[in-house]
């Protein structure tokens, strides 16, 4: 039998640990591979990120002939007022022009009218477009860019303005007024009092509601001012044009006058009063007792009783601040104008799909 020498003996653990290592290491460099994440995984929980973002909160806007109002809608569904910035002489003056019937406010575009005129309105709303801005921002404890606006009347009852050509220099006001102070509109257009305060009252979007006729009702200083509204399955439109009846000092004439108002929409076929679902009121004299009974001689105490008694202040500006959450947070929400305003901020207070912009290096 062969002599094993003592070397050859000593060699065979190294061996086995050598094989044990080869075997080994593959399975350890596998493992650890396994545990990096790949360049696509790494995509995928930076956009898992980026989807879990908030919203941003909605910020409304409403324009009223005395003073404006300015309201936030959160993500939770809540919304809370912020101020009121009286007007000066030049607003007034501005905002009374555009009240439906009055006349002058319903004058072609061409005309030569001192009312048509942007420069002094711009910049009187600017003011207080700067106080609110501040206010606002201070609440928030972030820069925003975007708002909704309201105004106070849905259209001009004057076959001149057939066009909407007043509410077009109207918004070209606000616009101007608002870029002065760097914020954007987030809609082309304003939307009315009467679907300002269904917005705000929870009636729009598809929510279940039961077809049928709303009335919304803003009692301000200058009169009463009548929208019905047709709501089919949760989604509205209006029906019928804003009615405007002015205030001449008398309660018992005003009585009558709002009776001939409603007759306009009793006029409507089949219509009664009692297919009005739902009375909405707003305005700075909404709680008045006398309002609320002159309501009742008109309309009867059932559909009085159960009315929508919204924020006589901030009742169209909390619509307004609702209707701009869910534009603004939109993914197709086209930023405009106002990417501007995000670009200077680096998309604080703006849609998370222009933060994603950004952080794809498109910032130049």
């Amino acid at each position: 039998m062969p002599f094993l020498r003592p070397n050859c003996l000593s060699a065979l653990p190294l061996a086995i640990v050598i094989a044990s290592l080869a075997l080994i290491l593959p399975i350890s460099v596998i493992t650890e591979l396994s545990a990096t994440p790949s360049r696509s995984e790494d995509s995928s929980s930076r956009d898992s990120v980026v989807r879990s973002r908030s919203p941003v909160p909605g910020i409304g806007i409403s324009l009223n002939y005395d003073y404006v109002a300015a309201g936030i809608y959160f993500e939770n569904g809540t919304s809370v007022p912020v101020a009121r910035i009286d007007g000066d002489a030049v607003y007034r003056s501005f905002m009374l022009a555009t009240r439906a019937g009055s006349g002058y406010g319903c004058v072609p575009m061409n005309s030569s009218s001192q009312v048509y005129t942007t420069g002094e309105e711009s910049e009187s709303l600017a003011r207080m477009l700067r106080q609110l801005k501040a206010l606002i921002t201070s609440r928030l404890d972030e820069p925003f860019c975007f708002v909704i606006a309201s105004r106070p009347d849905y259209k001009c009852n004057d076959a001149s303005d057939s066009f909407g050509q007043w509410h077009t220099h109207q918004t070209q006001v606000l616009d101007s007024a608002l870029s002065k102070v760097g914020l954007y509109l987030a809609q082309e257009r304003m939307i009315d009092a009467a679907q300002a305060s269904a917005i705000a009252s929870d009636m729009l979007g598809g929510n279940g509601e039961k077809d049928g006729y709303v009335l919304f009702i803003d009692r301000g200083p200058y009169g009463w001012r009548y929208t019905l509204a047709y709501f089919d399955e949760g989604y509205g439109d209006i029906y019928s044009d804003t009615s405007f009846v002015q205030d001449a000092g008398g309660l018992v004439s005003l009585r009558d006058a709002a009776r001939d108002a409603l007759r306009k929409f009793l006029a409507i076929p089949d219509f009664t009063v009692d297919e009005i679902r739902e009375l909405v009121i707003s305005g700075d004299l909404a709680s008045n007792t006398d309002f609320q009974d002159d309501l009742v001689s008109v309309l009867g105490s059932k559909l009085v009783t159960k009315a929508h008694v919204r924020d006589p202040i901030h009742g169209s500006a909390l619509g307004a601040a609702a209707r701009s959450f869910h534009s603004i947070n939109d993914p197709l929400f086209d930023l405009g104008p106002g990417s501007d305003c995000c670009k200077k901020y680096k998309g604080e207070g703006c849609p998370a799909h222009y933060k994603d912009f950004l952080e794809d290096g498109h910032d130049n």
